[in-house]
């Protein structure tokens, strides 16, 4: 296998980011009250949050319990008009309160449908509420948290930070170049990430146990999916994706605690994917990876990403008996074949991620994209 071959497979495991993101529930004057206003189906049958009626019920919750409600349907996949529903039900009833609370839900709302101007009234809520001392010490990290997240939220929400749809198939990021953060932007990123970093380090920091610890352990979930969530599904600049998961990168690297869970298995490559920590952590090194190599602006060198993504690829590949581990491997070990140096290395690593996807394929030969990947990758099933 030359090294030019492997570098021409490398598209086999891109990822690739929605131009979805400025897509809300919000209708249009004059447009039927059963839709939204991205819908563009004659024959949709009602696919905004008016189509969808709460029974007595939920509506008799109080604002927490549809916001917890809201965060549970989204988890589970159900429909978005359905989980926008609860939560615009719930900020109706938090109306005018100045609490973390309520700032919590404009953030989730504004997330989820990708509307500015909740994330903008998430954080002076947030703000307001701090000012108040409606905030104890004990939700001093949640707070800060909570305008991190909302000031990152905006900046990915400013179109002038995506990129062009028809640049989606384009090998680089090489028109991007020019294109850099407003001063504002830089600024109010670099402070939302510093903000994240800081209440993520006191979490870690804290000698928390039981239910404290279990909460600071779902707060580091919640943001570091935030985090992966603006490079999945929204159409992000490469020097703004690459600065968001460079940091995630970092945060997920701690929370893991690579150096204790990567070298603790003693049973040949046989242990269980136990941990979904991990397994977060592991997608964030992947997108990082993906993102880092892709840019031509600043790319990364192979010891770079070997150095970074290491950890990672170690752990995954304790993971042989659970296909989603197995096909995060595949994707570092492509990227990784494509920026070592070393040709030797190089290879390793490109069998590697045949291996792997040959193994993702034994656990479920349902996965079509396994099949694909393997095909493009010369590799026989």
């Amino acid at each position: 296998m030359t090294q030019d071959s492997r570098g021409s497979k490398r598209g086999a495991t891109s990822s690739s980011a929605s131009a979805s993101a400025d897509r809300t529930l919000k209708r249009p004057r004059g447009r039927n009250k059963d839709h939204s206003a991205d819908c563009d189906d004659t024959e949709c049958m009602g696919c905004a949050s008016g189509a969808v009626v709460l029974d007595n019920e939920v509506l008799a919750l109080e604002a927490c319990e549809l916001v917890a409600m809201a965060w549970q349907e989204h988890e589970d996949g159900a429909d978005r008009a359905v989980v926008a529903k609860l939560y615009e039900t719930a900020l109706d009833k938090f109306g005018d309160e100045i609490s973390l609370a309520h700032a919590d839900a404009l953030l989730r709302f504004a997330d989820i449908v990708g509307y500015a101007n909740f994330a903008a009234e998430a954080l002076q809520t947030a703000e307001k509420a701090e000012k108040a001392a409606e905030v104890d010490s004990a939700d001093a990290v949640r707070l800060m948290l909570v305008q991190g997240r909302a000031r990152v939220l905006l900046v990915c929400l400013n179109p002038a930070n995506w990129r062009d749809p028809q640049d989606d198939d384009d090998e680089d990021d090489s028109g991007e170049s020019a294109t850099a953060l407003a001063s504002t932007d830089r600024d109010m990123l670099i402070r939302g990430l510093d903000q994240i970093s800081d209440a993520l380090h006191r979490l870690h920091q804290s000698d928390s146990h039981g239910d404290a610890a279990e909460c600071g352990a779902i707060e580091t979930r919640d943001t570091l999916l935030a985090l992966l969530a603006q490079d999945e599904t929204r159409s992000l600049v490469g020097h703004l994706r690459i600065a968001i998961l460079d940091r995630a990168l970092d945060l997920a690297s701690v929370a893991a605690g690579w150096g204790k869970e990567a070298d603790a298995t003693s049973d040949d490559n046989k242990r269980e994917p136990n941990n979904s920590m991990l397994l977060l952590a592991s997608r964030v090194a992947v997108a990082w990876a993906l993102a880092a190599t892709a840019s031509s602006d600043s790319p990364v060198d192979g010891e770079t990403v070997k150095t970074r993504a290491g950890p990672a690829t170690k752990y995954l590949e304790t993971c042989e008996s659970d296909a989603t581990a197995c096909k995060l491997n595949a994707q570092l070990l492509v990227v990784l074949s494509s920026v070592l140096d070393d040709e030797d290395e190089a290879i390793a690593a490109y069998d590697g991620a045949i291996d792997a996807l040959q193994r993702a394929h034994e656990l479920d030969p349902t996965d079509s994209g396994v099949v694909c990947q393997l095909e493009d990758l010369g590799a026989n099933l």
